[in-house]
């Protein structure tokens, strides 16, 4: 989810779409591994789309949701990756 700039309203709330779309398919996995980063990805996740909705949302409190959403995630993919190649260099 790229950061929000100003004239790039439909494209972010696009790319929001699309990462709500996937996210069920991988919230199994991330609540696995950090049932708080799940929590903050969905809680945030639900703030992002409403501030969107907006006819002209703030661009800095979009922006700042944006990151609420993607560090928590974020994080624990690469935890994920870490892991998966440790396992493979065994």
């Amino acid at each position: 989810m790229p950061a929000l700039k100003a004239g790039t309203v439909d494209k972010a709330r696009a790319s929001v779409r699309a990462f709500k779309d996937g996210w069920p398919r991988v919230e199994g996995l991330i609540r696995m591994r950090s049932p708080e980063a799940a929590d903050a990805v969905a809680q945030n996740l639900a703030a992002l789309e409403k501030a969107l909705m907006a006819a002209s949302p703030d661009i800095e409190a979009v922006n700042g949701l944006i990151t609420k959403v993607t560090l928590p995630y974020n994080g624990v993919v690469a935890q994920l990756t870490r892991d998966a190649r440790a396992t493979v260099a065994k």
